[in-house]
């Protein structure tokens, strides 16, 4: 039987599964983040994904704020961007009138509660934290499938990340290939890496892509990639993965 994913059947033999995240790009705008969900609907995407945290569990107060961000600290500058319970039930009702699944990346034990009072289809972790085993366990927990992005880990990394996710019990994993540069240099793609996570762990393979070149999805198709992600933003609005 194939991997689901809100209903929808992911493999060989099966469409692309599309992931569209909306990232940090609602601004922590509901009305903006619904637009992105209907966006996303109109472009053919399989699922919309958010981003579940609180900025006082993310990142030191003591952090300083980027360069180029007008804030005071980190911490300041990753509030703006949250979403309460109400806004992940919204966003949720509003992808499942389209017919999307609805994902999410928990940064935190305190995050997969609440999206398990919500009702995700599937638990995202992210590439910074594939060796935060407890999270993964008990996203697996759930038993809800689980995306594991893998963006500089090694060949270790991922194999104690996989075995966390199935202590937790889980069965349904799919690793994705990442290059955590934004955007991507050209030519730094690595997309035989695809291949690699196949051939090395097994189970459903994909590409979290922050590239600028179109090409990388029918290369990462033919190279095993049942699976696609790709930050979405409105035209004309200026979201955090806008250009700098």
């Amino acid at each position: 039987m194939s991997l689901e994913i809100g209903g929808r059947a992911i493999g060989a033999g099966h469409p692309l599964f599309v992931i569209a995240e909306l990232g940090l790009n609602h601004g922590g705008a509901l009305d903006h983040a619904l637009a992105l969900v209907d966006a996303a609907a109109e472009a053919g995407a399989s699922a919309v994904k958010v981003q579940t945290f609180r900025s006082d569990e993310l990142v030191s107060p003591a952090c300083p704020a980027p360069a180029h961000v007008a804030a005071s600290s980190l911490q300041e500058f990753f509030r703006q961007f949250e979403l309460d319970e109400d806004a992940h039930r919204a966003i949720r009702d509003r992808a499942r009138q389209h017919g999307l699944a609805f994902m999410a990346t928990a940064f935190s034990l305190g995050a997969v509660e609440l999206l398990e009072r919500v009702g995700v289809d599937a638990y995202k972790i992210a590439s910074g934290d594939i060796t935060f085993h407890e999270l993964i366990a008990a996203c697996a927990r759930t038993g809800k499938p689980v995306v594991l992005s893998t963006g500089m880990a090694n060949v270790d990394e991922i194999w104690s990340a996989l075995a966390a996710a199935r202590t937790g019990g889980g069965t349904d994993i799919v690793t994705l290939h990442c290059v955590s540069a934004y955007p991507v240099p050209a030519g730094h793609d690595n997309l035989r890496a695809i291949a690699t996570l196949h051939a090395t762990f097994g189970g459903e393979v994909g590409l979290s892509d922050h590239g600028t070149d179109s090409m990388t999805v029918p290369i990462a198709v033919a190279l095993g990639a049942t699976v696609y992600e790709r930050h979405l933003m409105l035209p004309g609005h200026d979201g955090v993965d806008a250009a700098v």
